[in-house]
């Protein structure tokens, strides 16, 4: 029997690697999007739906009858102007999803979440994060992840759920408001001079076709505990000024000035996010990665 898997936010960046992935292995893939008339090459079909419409939501669920779910669907951007926009989609449409699955005329087989590094805040021990790592959220974006997760937990009794949380990741046709494809995008350009926040950063960076290998190896194992958590990681940080001479290096350009742009610097800002991997690497059969040099030099040549 052709598995069916559900994936929500699969117009966004990660989605279509996901997708990718199953399309790859035989299975039928369906999607969630909030954008009209989109086509993905093998996707069977996406619904343009906003998670707020529990009704709708229900409706679709019971027509596809998924074996697999993996909610990506999130406003993503840490610095995310509209609040209510933020709470909405990442806090109540995750409650209105689970609530459509929970009471769908056929269950899942395993649901996985997509929460993210960010609700461990600001850990100024210096050691790599695990998932047992407590809660410290320090902004809004956080906060939604957080309560995604307890909302998640409620209905673990209902189907496993599995949730991931993702620290750092990049690939190709990353939106250019993130960190490493501006860099990248400003080096292509020959900019002589590049603006960007704190300096002062290091980050747990994957590459994104690692990541889709991840979530495709995790969903589809048979889950023992009815409820787990694990750090999507690579278990290294990069400074900001690492990632500066990896552009540099891929595109052949080096900036004359690197500026500190006070608009760019966010309050409250994470100085260090690493993570500790221990735990994925014995969920999947292979943990090599892309080095992040490498993630810079597919996205700066393509």
């Amino acid at each position: 029997m052709t598995k069916r898997i559900l994936i929500t936010g699969i117009t966004g960046f990660t989605g279509r690697y996901v997708a990718r992935r199953f399309v790859d292995l035989g299975y039928e893939v369906y999607g969630f999007s909030h954008a009209q008339n989109r086509d993905m090459d093998g996707v069977k079909q996406i619904f343009a739906i906003s998670l707020n419409s529990y009704t709708r939501l229900k409706q679709i669920i019971d027509q596809i009858k998924p074996h697999y779910v993996i909610h990506l669907a999130a406003i993503s951007f840490v610095a995310h102007a509209d609040m209510s926009e933020l709470y909405e989609t990442n806090v109540i449409g995750t409650r209105n999803l689970m609530e459509a699955l929970k009471n769908a005329d056929t269950l899942p087989e395993h649901v996985m979440v997509a929460s993210s590094a960010n609700v461990y805040g600001n850990n100024d021990s210096g050691q790599p994060l695990t998932e047992a790592t407590p809660f410290a959220p320090v902004n809004d974006y956080a906060v939604t992840k957080v309560t995604g997760e307890y909302i998640s937990g409620l209905y673990s009794q209902y189907f496993p759920i599995t949730i991931v949380r993702p620290f750092n990741y990049t690939g190709l046709h990353q939106s250019s408001n993130f960190l490493v494809p501006k860099i990248i995008q400003a080096a292509k350009a020959k900019q002589p001079v590049i603006e960007l926040g704190n300096l002062d950063i290091a980050r747990d960076f994957s590459d994104v076709r690692d990541v889709a290998r991840f979530y495709m190896e995790l969903i589809q194992r048979k889950n023992s505990a009815n409820f787990r958590t694990i750090n999507i990681c690579s278990g290294q940080a990069y400074t900001l000024h690492q990632i500066l001479n990896y552009a540099q290096d891929a595109t052949n350009h080096q900036f004359n000035e690197i500026r500190i742009n006070p608009a760019f610097v966010r309050t409250n800002e994470i100085k260090l996010l690493l993570g500790d991997p221990a735990i994925l690497n014995k969920a999947v059969s292979d943990i090599k990665r892309y080095p992040l040099e490498a993630t810079i030099e597919w996205m700066a040549l393509n």
